[in-house]
């Protein structure tokens, strides 16, 4: 999700990271695949961060947004 971010806003690591309320280091991880998101308490911080639209996160198995 993190390099289709990227790629399409052209939000730089940092950008993202205190969009998501991660560490630039960790969305590194995430976006080299050296690390799996797999709480959902993170992915829904995340879709929040990213103001992810209800069909977006219903997508990732989320309840709509807040």
């Amino acid at each position: 999700m993190f390099r289709y971010v990227q790629q399409y806003s052209g939000a730089s690591q940092t950008r993202i990271a205190a969009a998501v309320g991660m560490t630039q280091a960790r969305v590194n991880e995430i976006i080299n695949r050296r690390r799996e998101v797999s709480r959902l308490d993170v992915y829904e911080r995340i879709a929040d961060g990213l103001m992810m639209p209800d069909d977006a996160r219903h997508l990732l198995g989320l309840a709509g947004g807040r």
